[in-house]
């Protein structure tokens, strides 16, 4: 069930991302990571990326699968008052009503791994390594191209959207962040819009975080296909009701006819996984296929 949230004070900008996102505290002083709704208008998304990541990102929690929890939080005016540079292109533009909360987890991603230079990822334990066989199948579902920067490889991931969050000494544990782009970020099928992120013609290849996992032989063909299983039990109903509870403010730009075509598109899209899973596993190249086990 989606949560409703006050901020109660202002902690600073989130120094991760593009997204002008800020760190406020809610009443029980629990840090969640905010995006305006201002900004969320801006770029590729024509006005759909807080509704994007909303409903990716309680879709993924119906899976089980490891995101951070996803709210709606009311900033006030007097708060406002009181950081006026959050008002500020610069800090997101905010105004006083409803913005989109994720909860704060201390950890560090794929990029600061290799830019601080720390032993490599592949030597620590990572206690949920099974579950980056859901993030790549749930990816792929939902054609994340924010998730999917190809590399020169061939192969694809954002390095600043994986966060491996510190759960005890020693141990990491995988989370998957950042569902603002999930639906190819637009996703209406528009006459002059780029043909790749049209309905019914998003790519057929998995997509996300796919060479960290290959390289750290996280991968299972067989895991995915079980992922996929519980993504294929996802009902229409389900997607609506997760809909529902997006705010109005989220979705006034967004013509309900399109919400309708996006949602049936979906149950579609995931009876066409399967195929995908094994025709990429099948033509990996040989050079990185060591990495990946088969049933």
């Amino acid at each position: 069930m989606h949560v409703y949230l006050n901020a109660t004070s202002y902690e600073g900008p989130l120094e991760e991302g593009n997204s002008h996102a800020q760190i406020f505290l809610d009443e029980a002083h629990t840090a969640w990571v905010v995006k305006s709704v201002t900004s969320s208008r801006l770029g590729i998304t024509h006005g759909r990326a807080l509704f994007n990541e909303f409903v990716a990102t309680r879709v993924a929690e119906l899976l089980g699968l490891p995101v951070p929890q996803v709210a709606i939080m009311a900033v006030d005016d007097p708060l406002l008052n009181a950081f006026p540079e959050l008002r500020t292109p610069a800090s997101g533009s905010f105004s006083a009503g409803l913005h989109l909360a994720t909860r704060y987890h201390q950890g560090i991603t794929l990029r600061a791994f290799r830019t601080a230079g720390v032993p490599e990822l592949a030597q620590r334990k990572v206690i949920n390594k099974l579950d980056a066989n859901g993030v790549v199948t749930f990816d792929t579902w939902l054609c994340n191209p924010d998730h999917a920067d190809e590399t020169e490889l061939g192969l694809y991931e954002n390095e600043g959207n994986l966060l491996f969050e510190t759960t005890r000494p020693g141990e990491l544990r995988l989370m998957m962040l950042d569902h603002g782009q999930a639906f190819t970020g637009d996703w209406h099928d528009r006459a002059d819009g780029d043909p790749v992120r049209r309905l019914g013609s998003w790519p057929t290849r998995l997509m996300g975080h796919y060479e960290v996992f290959v390289r750290g032989r996280w991968l299972n063909v067989t895991s995915c296909v079980e992922w996929l299983a519980q993504i294929q039990k996802v009902t229409l109903a389900d997607l609506k009701r997760i809909v529902n509870e997006v705010p109005a403010a989220w979705r006034e730009e967004i013509p309900e006819g399109e919400v309708e075509k996006l949602l049936l598109y979906l149950l579609v899209r995931a009876t066409t996984i399967e195929k995908i899973v094994y025709q990429e596993f099948a033509t990996m190249p040989e050079r990185l296929r060591r990495g990946v086990t088969h049933p």
